[in-house]
């Protein structure tokens, strides 16, 4: 199973450790519960928040980036058909994970938005559950409902060199974004909740200059 550890190093800039939650052993959650919370302490945050932070905790040029490859996973939905020049965003998430859950739809409709201006992106949801009954229960709720192409990438230790390729320690803080060109190199990488914001800067960086 997947640990939690105690996270005693200093968050990531970009994010808000209140609302991002380290992997961990099966927790269910109230997503319409959580979903309302997270809204009200989003919109208090935002209310109080400083300078806005960028999208990317890293980012690589395209001379720069590298090819980055996913695990052996299981296909529990497929989304939209990509064009061969979409970008693809890869949000690694876990049905527990409420910031992760809350942001989901967001994260679709942004995509959607996307492909209505002309500027193709594919959005892959890549589970960390362990527990498959709680993932389950996640896609024939509120994961059928969103367009987007889900992925389980059920085997933990074949994780591993994904995490390494992202820069992250395993376990891995939830939920965690990259951002790879039509090319399949990585471009971005960003560990925490996204913003609207930050949403912003992603349109920006996939329909070029």
């Amino acid at each position: 199973t997947v640990a939690c550890p105690s996270q005693d190093k200093a968050p990531a800039e970009g994010y808000s450790s209140t609302r991002s939650q380290q992997v961990t052993g099966a927790r269910r959650v109230d997503e319409d519960s959580i979903a309302r919370q997270l809204e009200q302490q989003a919109q208090a945050e935002h209310e109080n928040s400083g300078p806005v932070q960028p999208l990317c905790d890293r980012s690589w040029s395209a001379s720069e980036a590298g090819a980055l490859s996913l695990p052996k996973t299981v296909t529990l939905q497929t989304g939209t058909k990509a064009a061969s020049s979409s970008w693809r965003w890869l949000n690694l998430w876990a049905s527990w994970c409420a910031p992760c859950v809350a942001e989901m739809p967001h994260l679709a409709s942004w995509a959607a938005e996307q492909r209505s201006a002309g500027h193709p992106v594919e959005l892959v949801f890549l589970s960390l559950d362990d527990d498959q009954r709680q993932l389950d229960a996640y896609m024939k709720g509120a994961g059928a409902k969103l367009d987007g192409t889900f992925l389980w990438a059920n085997d933990e230790p074949a994780r591993l060199p994904l995490l390494a390729a992202l820069g992250v320690e395993d376990p891995p803080t939830l939920p965690l974004h990259a951002l790879l060109d039509p090319s399949g190199k990585l471009r971005c990488v960003r560990v925490g909740e996204i913003e609207l914001e930050q949403l912003a800067e992603a349109s920006r960086i996939i329909s070029g200059p």
